[in-house]
């Protein structure tokens, strides 16, 4: 299992794991144009703003995030896991856990970026309950978001990180 800079190949997978407006609504917000092809859906991700990963496991896809620094803290966006990997585990720990400390991992190596950073942030749907249910497990809690959003039933969630870096970007 590894994270991977993200490549056109993953794309092509990741617009196949969503089937619908309102699924694409609810995983990239009210910036992705719907319906989409390869060109509007690589533009909407922001490829060049955010960081970009994939998780991979034998070669296959299984899941996909960005992060980016926000309001100081080391934004998550856009976190989906592969269908047939969703609620699944690798060595007794959930796939999208797995993608969430992993992009926390690389995120809080970029000291250049994010200087003393140790907080990390997302944004999810209220309706959106099994992603919350499992960003709260993952030590996620609601917090006042720092500005309005323009997103209805929008909540902001926080965590403090406690994952050590050394020199070499290693936890």
């Amino acid at each position: 299992m590894e994270l991977v800079d993200v490549e056109q190949q993953h794309i092509t997978t990741l617009m196949s794991w969503i089937d619908d407006e309102a699924a694409l609504y609810q995983w990239g917000g009210p910036g992705f144009r719907y319906p989409y092809d390869e060109q509007s859906f690589s533009d909407d991700l922001q490829l060049s703003k955010m960081a970009s990963y994939a998780l991979v496991d034998n070669g296959e896809l299984v899941a996909f995030g960005q992060w980016y620094p926000r309001w100081h803290c080391i934004h998550l966006s856009r976190l989906i896991v592969a269908p047939n990997f969703r609620g699944k585990r690798k060595n007794g720990e959930k796939f999208s856990h797995l993608l969430v400390d992993q992009l926390v991992k690389v995120a809080l190596a970029n000291t250049d970026i994010l200087p003393g950073c140790q907080t990390s942030s997302l944004f999810v749907l209220a309706y959106n309950k099994a992603a919350l249910k499992s960003y709260q497990q993952l030590g996620f809690e609601v917090w006042s978001c720092p500005e309005p959003l323009p997103i209805e039933d929008c909540l902001y969630m926080r965590r403090s990180e406690n994952i050590m870096v050394d020199e070499q970007g290693q936890g």
